[in-house]
């Protein structure tokens, strides 16, 4: 809006000037036209009308140009203003985009830092989303092993239940034939007690005859066959079958019972074993912290003194044979480091750590040596 402010007094100065310079050039006519007819001095009245005319008009003209003049400093005063105040303006600008120039950089380093910033939290939330599925992965895992076993409970109680099914139609069959035969017993006992009243009379009355006495052993021996096939229930292998199954069924009931009691115990022992590792690896960052700050307060002294009374008790447990001192040395070194890093690797300052079962050998040799360290201790 300036510079077109500035356009526009410049157009109008110039044309301000082009009119004065028009004035002037006709102001300078009239005065040379003046002088024209004063030189030529002929003293007739038109002559001095003549002359007072263009002196009346060149005062005029005199006055406009004044006034034109006025006008053109006014508009120079004018346009110099407008310089500057658009100066001033331009130099407010420039300070201006200097700022935003400046603001632009500092929020662009913000926003960089902004873009590293989310960068490191997708990183790290990548990271948990993975370690969650995996540990989404191993739960379905469980759970679709223990549906599984959920499954062959279930088909193993099916049929449990088919052949206690089959048990109770082979019992109520037993029952009935037990019944059965128990009222052809009772039938028998009644006709072996009328059978014997008569005997008894004969026998009162004088001896049996040799046919009476074939009659009655034979009978002796039908009840022996009666009360021994009663007592099998008159079905000897079906009592037998029916027993098997029941010693089976009682064995699949058992299997069944310790397989869920096996479950829960190993689920308990999970839990159990994992709390006992966290406890240690606790008591064991417990101790290599206090271990770092004993270190670094310099306290070696006491340290120092146990490492030369463990490293004589060792020559006198190990004896001559230095190899053995060496190879324990290098253990427990190994132990020592190894450990570290097993507690470190519980706060997720290191990536590599000892295998298990390395980790558990070295272990049992530490014990070994430790034992007899304490038996050459003792000694």
């Amino acid at each position: 809006k300036l510079d077109e402010e500035k356009q526009k007094g410049a157009r109008q100065l110039e044309e301000e000037q082009a009119r004065s310079r028009k004035l002037e050039e006709q102001l300078a006519a009239a005065a040379k036209e003046l002088a024209e007819l004063r030189n030529d001095g002929s003293g007739d009245g038109i002559g001095d009308d003549r002359c007072t005319v263009i002196a009346h008009e060149w005062k005029k003209t005199a006055a406009k140009l004044t006034e034109e003049k006025a006008i053109s400093s006014g508009l120079r005063n004018k346009l110099a203003h407008v310089e500057t105040e658009l100066n001033l303006s331009k130099q407010s600008v420039a300070t201006h985009a200097d700022n935003l120039l400046n603001a632009q950089d500092s929020h662009a380093k913000k926003l960089q830092d902004v873009h590293e910033d989310m960068n490191n939290l997708t990183r790290e939330v990548d990271e948990r989303k993975k370690k969650l599925e995996d540990r989404e992965n191993e739960v379905a895992t469980r759970e679709k092993n223990m549906e599984n076993k959920e499954e062959e409970l279930q088909v193993k109680a099916e049929e449990l239940q088919s052949h206690e099914a089959k048990l109770k139609e082979e019992g109520r069959r037993l029952q009935n034939v037990t019944h059965r035969l128990q009222r052809e017993r009772e039938q028998l006992d009644a006709d072996k007690k009328k059978r014997e009243k008569p005997s008894r009379e004969k026998q009162q009355g004088g001896r049996i005859s040799l046919r009476q006495a074939k009659i009655l052993n034979e009978m002796k021996r039908q009840t022996r066959l009666l009360e021994e096939q009663f007592k099998n229930n008159g079905c000897p292998a079906a009592f037998k079958e029916l027993e098997a199954n029941r010693n089976r069924i009682e064995e699949e009931r058992a299997a069944m019972q310790a397989e869920r009691d096996g479950v829960g115990t190993q689920l308990e022992s999970m839990k159990a074993a994992l709390e006992a590792l966290s406890a240690v690896t606790e008591k064991a960052i417990e101790e290599f912290t206090e271990w770092n700050a004993v270190i670094r307060d310099g306290n070696t002294s006491t340290m120092q003194k146990q490492r030369d009374f463990i490293l004589g008790k060792m020559k006198k447990a190990f004896g001559s044979n230095t190899g053995d001192a060496e190879e324990f040395k290098a253990l427990a070194v190994e132990f020592w480091d190894k450990r570290n890093e097993l507690v470190h690797d519980k706060t997720g300052t290191v990536i590599r750590s000892m295998d298990h079962g390395r980790y558990a050998c070295v272990c049992a040799k530490i014990m070994e040596a430790l034992a007899a360290i304490e038996s050459a201790i003792l000694l």
